[in-house]
Parts: structure tokens; sequence; C-alpha cells
């Protein structure tokens, strides 16, 4: 009962009906699983079963067993978004992303007032910027930015990265939707003014 329980809530937040899970899927660490709470709220089941679920998720993504069918897509200065989990589904509680990126791609650094981000590396190689200091991330690794703190990524390798992202509390869909029409250098005037909006910052 509960893994039936578990398999419905994945399907219901992936938005995939033709999909069977296996109860026996393996499960990642302890620590990417404690990272991982705003994907399946503990809310809806108990903190065992949650945590069961959010293994398989992870497993069945690095398997390439589940593919992802997202809500909304869009680009954000050349890099494909594409919303799983939207704020609005989850009452303002999370969202849930990827971003693609080329080689070198990534965002500049930056720091949120309001949001705490978790990024679990689907493909590629990685850095990720926290504190000051330059963290190498490959495939099935996790990253944690707290709000108030400079951080950013970038795909490191020679092919196409691709992120999974985990943002507490929601806005950040709605931000990179709001920014996805606009170009840099040109539109930074206005990019930086819908940033200051949603308490984004980019530090020089």
């Amino acid at each position: 009962m509960y893994g039936q329980l578990s398999e419905s809530i994945i399907l219901l937040i992936l938005r995939k009906s033709d999909t069977r899970l296996d109860r026996d899927c393996c499960p990642v660490s302890r620590s990417a699983c404690s990272q991982l709470d705003s994907f399946v709220p503990s809310i809806y089941f108990s903190t065992f079963f949650a945590s069961m679920a959010r293994s398989c998720i992870i497993d069945f993504l690095l398997r390439g067993e589940m593919p992802l069918s997202p809500m909304k897509s869009f680009e954000v200065f050349g890099e494909p978004i594409e919303v799983l989990v939207s704020g609005e589904m989850t009452g303002g509680l999370s969202t849930t992303l990827t971003q693609t990126s080329p080689p070198g791609g990534g965002p500049p650094p930056h720091l949120h007032l309001r949001e705490d981000e978790t990024f679990f590396v689907l493909e590629g190689d990685y850095e990720f910027l926290q504190n000051g200091e330059w963290h190498k991330l490959g495939r099935g690794e996790t990253a944690h930015a707290m709000r108030g703190s400079v951080h950013t990524f970038r795909n490191a390798g020679s092919t196409t990265g691709k992120l999974l992202i985990f943002v507490t509390p929601a806005g950040m869909d709605a931000y990179l939707e709001e920014i996805s029409p606009l170009t840099l250098p040109g539109d930074m005037t206005q990019i930086i003014a819908i940033s200051e909006r949603y308490g984004i910052s980019f530090p020089m």
C-alpha cells in the first residue's frame, strides 16, 4: 500500500501516468535525500516513505528510465529551462526545474534574499561557487546554496550538462520566465530591475 502511495505521488508530481517504479529501487545517499525535501513534500506521507520516493526519483533519473515531462519550457540567455513543478502547484512552497548548459555555461555569481537552492547534477561535470570557493561536482552529486550566500555554477565539462534544481520557497520559476525574453548585455538595466523585485542581486 505504501509503495503504491509513494508511486502515485511521484507520478503526480512528475506529471507522468505511464511510468512504473520498481519498489526496490536503489536509494541515493542520506545527505542527498535530506536536501531534496522540497521535491516530494513530507506532508503527503511519512518521512520514511517520502525519503524512499525521493530515492526512487533520483535513481530512475540517473538511469534514464523516467523521462522528465515539463509543464513549461523556455530559454534564459540561451540556456533551456524546464519547469517540472511550479510554485502555483505547491502553493508557493517550492519550485522544481531543470537547466541545461553548454560547456562554460551558467549564470553570473548572484545572491538570493528569499530562496534556498539545491542542485543535483543529472548530466555532465560542473563547478559550484559557494562561500568564495569553487567545488567540482559530477553526475549524481549535489550542492546546496543558502539564501544570502553568493553562489553560481558553471558547466566545466566538454559536453552539454543538465541540472535538477529544487528551490524553496517558490518564485524562481516566475523570475526566470519573466527575464526569458531579455538578452545580454542590451537589456541589463531591465534585468537588474526585475531581479531586485525578486530579491536577487549580482555582486561585482
